[in-house]
């Protein structure tokens, strides 16, 4: 009976392990994801100085109407999109955390007891506890994931907004259908 608890004891442990592994190059692919945007949301910001620098220009009144209201739709774009981001870095830093602490989880290794039963137990404790961070991890890697589609929206939005591709319309009506 004992031999039979130890086999499924590392044979869990090993799954576990598996499942983190896996887990850990989902959450690094993440972490890849959150940065792009960040740094497409600097790109964008320096954009936007240029359509405002090229818009103060502008002297037909009927132009500069047009223009000006582009501009407050891309501002608005531009301030979701920085405050989205802005509210995510807390829980990806504390899935980095999570992360860190997964990874020096499944280097350990089981405490060597006495005898076979306490090597059984050990190896239990530290499979469930690579279970439990992996848990948790899961919980904020689902909700990055969630906002990063989200920001990954208006970031696109905002980019298609700027290179002419939509029009003002078009992006506050993809605007209104995202937030439904």
């Amino acid at each position: 009976m004992v031999k039979d608890s130890a086999g499924l004891a590392l044979a869990s442990l090993d799954s576990s392990i598996q499942l983190a592994r896996t887990s850990l190059d989902n959450y690094n692919d993440l972490q890849r994801a959150f940065l792009e945007l960040k740094s497409r949301l600097s790109f964008l910001e320096v954009q936007l100085k240029k359509v405002k620098a090229d818009a103060e220009k502008i002297t037909a009144p009927e132009l500069k109407e047009e223009t000006t209201k582009n501009i407050l739709t891309e501002d608005a774009i531009f301030e979701r999109i920085a405050k989205e981001l802005s509210a995510l870095e807390p829980t990806v830093d504390r899935l980095k955390e999570g992360a860190s602490a997964l990874e020096g989880m499944i280097k350990q290794k089981p405490v060597l007891g006495k005898n076979k039963e306490e090597q059984t137990m050990s190896t239990m404790r530290l499979s469930l506890s690579i279970l439990k961070a992996l848990v948790d991890c899961q919980r904020d890697y689902f909700r990055v994931l969630r906002q990063l589609a989200i920001v990954r929206f208006y970031v696109e939005t905002l980019e298609n907004l700027l290179s002419g591709e939509i029009s003002r319309d078009e992006a506050e009506k993809a605007l209104r259908s995202r937030k439904r």
